[in-house]
């Protein structure tokens, strides 16, 4: 008996135009073979332990691996040891652990809760283990203290992004309002405390601080001296890749019959209007690949369905510059589910 799926595609348009600012860059670490800053500042790695992997581009050693055990990074950007004012940390990273994890760490030592600043990953409110009322974020920032007096910021629940897809993050202070975006989209704090104060100790900034070791990989780590606003997250959130597939995503499976949704971002700073190509099908007789082309912003449309055995593979591109293209994988239709089997590729000439 045969089987059958089908799939929507749905466009979504962000309007971009902002660049990513220049002059309140104070450390980028692109990882790509080095440790050096590229921020023009110096402020280079002084001491690491990691080994370099592959980005999210599928680019070898163009990424920091950290092994949960050992493995840190020192960072020493002066106007990170401590902060004072407005500041944004940008970072892309990928994990398949769900304990505890220390981002960043502002303290003299592992125990420090004086003057000590922390980002944390699948992590609590320690206030509420006290009372047996135990509650666990997705990402949770505390400062002077460990979180339980109201020094603290949080949101999530833990193990959300824990398949070892790429994630973008951004923590960012305006004034005295902290704000935590993932994938440039901002995110409704569980925990919400204004503090303009001194964040962190006189010392360098760590990534992965003990007791709590990152174990994952980081891409293009920012530190800026300023707090960025939503159109410049959104030109980190697209940099290098003009079109961001939101879903599926590599890992993601779907029962028979189902009617899977792809959505898709694209950066209007660069693309005139996104086109989409169905560019190969393998396991039908006589393919014909079909192009649809939106002139709105949400437009969907249905791609049919294909018997038990057709692989296909998706592209979109930018009408009026088709070089400008990025592959959303191939998929496979079988008798249980369709299945993402390769990351998406980009390729801009």
């Amino acid at each position: 008996m045969k089987r059958h799926s089908s799939m929507l595609l749905l466009l979504i348009s962000n309007w971009c135009l902002a660049q990513i600012p220049g002059d309140s860059l104070m450390g980028h670490y692109a990882f790509n073979g080095d440790l050096l800053d590229l921020s023009g500042n110096s402020n280079h790695i002084v001491s690491a332990s990691g080994v370099f992997t592959t980005d999210r581009f599928g680019q070898a050693n163009s990424a920091f691996l950290f092994d949960g055990v050992n493995d840190s990074l020192t960072i020493p950007v002066p106007e990170f040891a401590p902060i004072q004012g407005d500041y944004t940390i940008s970072l892309w990273y990928r994990t398949n652990s769900s304990k505890v994890m220390n981002l960043f760490s502002s303290k003299q030592s592992p125990d420090d809760t004086t003057g000590n600043f922390e980002v944390q990953l699948n992590s609590h409110d320690l206030y509420y283990l006290t009372y047996l009322k135990q509650s666990w974020y997705e990402t949770f920032v505390h400062w002077n203290g460990t979180g339980r007096n109201g020094n603290a910021i949080a949101e999530g629940a833990p193990g959300l992004r824990t398949k070892g897809e790429w994630c973008h993050f951004v923590l960012t202070r305006v004034a005295d309002t902290l704000r935590i975006y993932r994938d440039h989209q901002l995110h409704t704090l569980s925990i919400d405390n204004a503090y303009g104060g001194i964040l962190g100790d006189a010392v360098d900034l760590l990534f992965s601080a003990l007791p709590h070791r990152f174990e994952g990989a980081i891409d293009d780590l920012r530190l800026h001296a300023k707090g960025l606003d939503q159109q410049e997250i959104d030109q980190l959130w697209f940099e290098d890749r003009p079109f961001q597939f939101i879903s599926p995503r590599p890992t993601d499976a779907y029962v028979q019959n189902s009617i899977p949704l792809v959505y898709w971002e694209y950066n209007d700073a660069v693309v005139i209007r996104s086109t989409w190509n169905t560019v190969s099908m393998v396991g039908v007789s006589s393919p014909t690949p079909t192009i649809r082309t939106w002139p709105t912003r949400t437009p969907s449309t249905s791609i049919g369905t294909y018997p038990v055995g057709t692989t296909i593979a998706f592209r979109v591109s930018d009408r009026a510059d088709p070089s400008i293209w990025q592959d959303a994988g191939a998929f496979h239709v079988s008798m249980y589910d369709w299945v993402s089997v390769q990351e998406s590729l980009l390729h801009c000439t």
